[in-house]
């Protein structure tokens, strides 16, 4: 049964066919997903847990501490996620 290539959408689920059934991205985009993850995403999550130790330990304000935990939870699971992603 051949597709009506007119009707929307057509175009696109004919690309994902030949591309592979549409299982994801392209080899070359997923190169640069992880690429930039691995440049951006993994030295931020780090810098966001220095960030949140700092406001954990410093002793001149409780408002910088009480959201220390929020800023160190946020680093970590991104640095988790930027983990599973490289």
């Amino acid at each position: 049964m051949k597709q009506d290539l007119d009707a929307p959408g057509a175009a696109l689920r004919q690309a994902q066919c030949e591309r592979g059934k549409g299982d994801g991205p392209s080899p070359s985009v997923r190169a640069e997903l992880v690429e930039a993850v691995s440049r951006y995403a993994a030295p931020a999550s780090m810098a966001l847990i220095g960030l949140g130790l700092f406001m954990l330990m410093q002793p001149w304000s409780l408002d910088i501490y009480s959201y220390s935990f929020a800023v160190l939870l946020a680093g970590v699971a991104g640095y988790t996620i930027a983990g599973k992603l490289h």
